[in-house]
């Protein structure tokens, strides 16, 4: 069961208003008390970010849904097609339709013997891959007959990914005129990479230079390893390349942010940059508008000459194959 997180069921403001009040009020997402959560979704982010939310999904919609929704769906077909064919594969969102509800239901009344769960999230993170895993989890443990459970809770460091994600770059290096690379990963709260060390922060288990056993869960230490293994995959040399993060909510998030990075770079020179978001692996809301098109912008704004874009996973052949190896392993 591959399970992705989600997105409205069309673009309008209801639609849209729903998906992110379900979405908000998760306590993985926006770990504050259940009352002050509510207060901060319903009277301050959704009558302010709702309206500004539907207007991107209008742009990217497509006639069959949006990008996220169709490349979750093809990628779900065709890697039917690679396992072996008694393998069966569902598609399941943690918020928006198909719900993880009604999937499950439906793999509890096949009785499978055997159930492989999927966060479609090279990285983990609690507010991502973690809520996945919790919300399936629980839903299962209703069941009479529980079956014999397997959790892929991260793969980032699986060779099938980073050769996949490996070639997708080089693509575009070999294509553009390129001085330096850019590794735009979501940002998650500071509070919820803390969690992951315990009585250390990141520069004491030196999370940017190395994995190692005391921040192999830190979800900072898995993005700079993820961009380390990539660019390495793909002949990048270390001093070629940003480790940066967007999409943040807050002050207080995970950085260097992608946006204040892009537009620093022409001033020292860097004219000509190739971007690439490991941690999505279908397109979506975040790749399309805000790299592609907000932070493009930004860049050539602030003197910028070239700015490429590498498209995500999606359902590309060599991914499908990957994944194979990663779900039959």
């Amino acid at each position: 069961m591959l399970v992705n997180l989600g997105s409205p069921d069309n673009p309008s403001f209801l639609a849209v208003a729903k998906y992110l009040k379900y979405f908000l009020n998760e306590g993985r997402v926006i770990d504050l008390h259940p009352v002050l959560r509510f207060f901060l979704v319903h009277f301050i982010i959704i009558p302010f970010r709702t309206f500004k939310a539907v207007n991107m999904y209008r742009k990217i919609w497509e006639p069959d849904g949006s990008p996220l929704l169709k490349y979750s769906n093809d990628l779900k077909n065709k890697l039917e097609k690679e396992l072996p064919a008694d393998t069966d594969v569902y598609l399941a969102m943690r918020y928006g339709n198909p719900g993880l509800k009604k999937c499950l239901k439906e793999l509890e009344m096949k009785k499978y013997g055997y159930i492989k769960i999927v966060p479609l999230f090279p990285q983990y993170a609690s507010s991502t891959s973690g809520s996945i895993i919790d919300k399936t989890l629980k839903l299962i443990s209703r069941w009479n007959f529980i079956p014999d459970i397997h959790v892929i809770s991260s793969f980032f460091d699986k060779s099938p990914y980073i050769q996949s994600m490996a070639t997708l770059l080089s693509r575009s290096v070999n294509k553009s005129s390129h001085q330096h690379i850019v590794f735009s990963f979501h940002s998650i709260p500071l509070n919820h990479v803390a969690r992951s060390h315990q009585d250390r922060d990141c520069p004491e288990n030196d999370c940017q230079h190395e994995l190692n056993n005391d921040n192999v869960t830190c979800y900072k230490a898995t993005c700079y390893a993820t961009a380390r293994m990539i660019s390495q995959a793909a002949g990048i040399k270390e001093n070629d390349f940003t480790v940066t993060f967007q999409s943040r909510f807050g002050r207080k998030w995970l950085g260097p942010f992608t946006k204040d990075v892009i537009k620093t770079l022409p001033g020292n020179g860097i004219r000509n940059i190739v971007v690439i978001s490991p941690s999505f692996v279908t397109d979506c809301l975040e790749t399309i508008i805000e790299l592609g098109q907000d932070y493009r912008d930004l860049f050539i704004a602030n003197g910028g000459k070239s700015y490429v874009l590498v498209e995500s996973l999606n359902d590309n052949d060599e991914w499908v194959k990957g994944l194979a190896d990663i779900t039959g392993s």
